[in-house]
């Protein structure tokens, strides 16, 4: 994905089974942050992309519906990509996670596409905690927006 740093290295024979699983975690939540900017960019279509909600479960899943009728209807576009700046599992068990995730907004508008006035703009790091569960693949059931970084 453009503008995304890879979290995901190649994994040597030499990983711990906790290095794999950190690793899985990471990659459950990188992904989740890049299909809802994918989503976000494509202007919020009322048809929540298959990719981003195959991803969540529970709250999760019910916060992207409520995003969905939120911005039906709307012109809403987002203007570029946030960087991501740091991932880190700062709590973890074999089954559940959490997650905090920092993103570089200042390169990212939101634009009303039809009259082209710029509604907000990025203006420094978002902070979003993320709470995973493992259900054969590590899912997304809740996300809060510590800091959302627009002004």
């Amino acid at each position: 994905m453009v503008g995304m740093v890879a979290v995901v290295g190649v994994l040597s024979a030499g990983c711990s089974a906790g290095d794999v699983e950190k690793r899985a975690i990471e990659s459950a939540a990188t992904s989740f942050v890049n299909e809802y900017q994918d989503w976000a960019i494509e202007g919020y279509p009322a048809k929540i992309p298959v990719r981003l909600e195959k991803r969540v479960r529970g709250e999760a899943r019910k916060r992207l519906h409520d995003d969905a009728i939120m911005y039906e209807g709307q012109s809403l576009l987002q203007l570029g990509r946030a960087d991501l700046v740091s991932l880190e599992v700062f709590q973890d068990s074999a089954d559940h996670a959490t997650v905090n995730v920092m993103l570089d907004q200042s390169g990212v508008k939101m634009k009303d596409s039809l009259s082209g006035r710029v509604l907000a703009s990025g203006q420094g790091i978002t902070e979003v905690r993320l709470l995973l569960v493992r259900d054969g693949d590590w899912l997304i059931v809740d996300q809060e927006v510590v800091d959302d970084g627009l002004k």
